[in-house]
């Protein structure tokens, strides 16, 4: 199993194997599917499923759940159109153009790879916490100290010292030290998939114009 986050020119990874938690980065969201590597689940943080105009119901339903103080941080997924465009459209916010080549990138993948398309999940992090949180969001903004520390305490409950081993080596990934808090995440619910125990929003999620789930699980 393995969760996925972006990061600034390239990805950070968190996989479980024999009951260590590993973390390194990648350049390319296809290096997970190489000949060598075969993923169970992958769980990343990136739109999948894209529509061909208005809102995703998964996007509205994650931002329900999280409330007036964590909703926020579900931004909207682009359109199609939106995706090729040279410049960013008026009706694309500056959050969502600033993950574009992400999105496209991961796109490109699961359409071209039935069997990444096949173990592929979208996530979003504070939805993962949500659910570790017994339900309910987190207080505080990840990237304040008191957010960091709350997310810490339930990541630290969960992978024991792997978190705070994956923090000291920031600097080595090159990355924010909430790049690795929510590949964390991630891998926490790419757990819950492999168990059959996470949740999809919505339940019966439609599939866009290339057969991609429009929904999010944790």
């Amino acid at each position: 199993m393995i969760g996925v986050d972006g990061t600034n020119g390239g990805w950070i990874v968190a996989a479980r194997a024999r009951g260590t938690i590993a973390c390194w980065r990648i350049a390319r969201f296809e290096e997970l599917f190489q000949e060598s590597a075969r993923p169970r689940v992958v769980a990343i943080d990136i739109p999948i499923g894209l529509p061909k105009s208005g809102a995703r119901e998964c996007d509205r339903a994650a931002r329900k759940l999280l409330g007036p103080k964590r909703g926020t941080s579900v931004f909207p997924a682009p359109t199609r159109e939106m995706l090729a465009a040279k410049s960013r459209p008026a009706n694309m916010t500056v959050q969502s153009w600033g993950i574009r080549s992400k999105v496209l990138e991961v796109d490109l993948v699961l359409r071209r790879n039935a069997a990444a398309r096949e173990v592929t999940h979208e996530v979003h992090p504070e939805l993962c916490f949500y659910y570790m949180n017994g339900n309910a969001p987190i207080d505080a903004p990840k990237r304040k100290p008191e957010g960091e520390a709350e997310r810490l305490a339930l990541l630290r409950a969960w992978s024991g010292g792997a978190i705070d081993q994956a923090l000291a080596r920031t600097r080595q990934l090159t990355c924010q030290r909430d790049d690795v808090l929510d590949a964390f995440a991630a891998l926490w619910t790419a757990e819950r998939i492999a168990d059959g125990k996470a949740v999809t929003h919505p339940p019966n999620p439609e599939l866009d114009s290339h057969g991609l789930a429009m929904s999010i699980t944790a």
